[in-house]
Formats: C-alpha cells, structure tokens, sequence
C-alpha cells in the first residue's frame, strides 16, 4: 500500500465525489473535523507550470461542508472549500476506510462517512 502521490489523492477525492467525507485535521494545537460533500477537487501550485503535481501547494476541495473546530463549535465552511496544504513532507497513504495524509504541519484522517 506505498505511499500516494498527489496525483493519487486527488484521484481518490475525485472518485467519491458527492459522497460525505470526513477529515480529521490535528497540528500542534488542536483537532479540527471537517465534514464535505466534494463537488470539485483542484490543485494550487506555486509556479504556473502545466504540471502542478509537481510542485503543489494544495489541494483544493470545492463543496458544501461544515468545520467543528477543537472547542466544538461547527460553522459551514467558509467559501465553500476546503485546502489541504503542503510545506515540504508530504506523506499519504490508503486504507481500507480512506487516507491517512501527513504534512509537516498536520496529519489528516480522511474517511468516507
């Protein structure tokens, strides 16, 4: 089950599109959930280069969604999107109920509800 590359996690958001998906962001200070119902999976680059796979700033999920931050309280999703963003490691890997996707500044549970 190696390691995803981008190009693969994006694939996997793009194939359960319209489905209710969970991600469970924890960083150094808290856990945030963020519950979304994925229209539209894009990806930001720093250059404009035709290949942004390499060298990816974020993902970008475009839908309707809500964020329950670390105190409980839940919002929609501001601009109906959400990113995923990347500094340097980048670390995904699949499993039976759905990703798991580390950064240097976060680690992500993604599942599909």
């Amino acid at each position: 089950m190696g390691d995803l590359t981008m190009q693969e996690v994006c694939s996997w958001f793009e194939a359960n599109k319209d489905k209710s998906i969970m991600i469970k962001k924890e960083d150094q200070q808290d856990i945030d959930q963020i519950e979304i119902n994925v229209h539209e999976v894009g990806v930001v680059s720093f250059s404009d280069t035709l290949d942004a796979y390499l060298s990816p700033k974020a993902i970008v999920l475009r839908g309707s969604g809500s964020i329950q931050t670390h105190d409980g309280e839940k919002q929609s999703l501001p601009e109906d999107s959400y990113e995923i963003p990347f500094d340097g490691n980048f670390h995904g890997i699949q499993n039976e109920k759905g990703m798991e996707i580390q950064t240097d500044r976060a680690s992500y549970m993604i599942t599909i509800q």
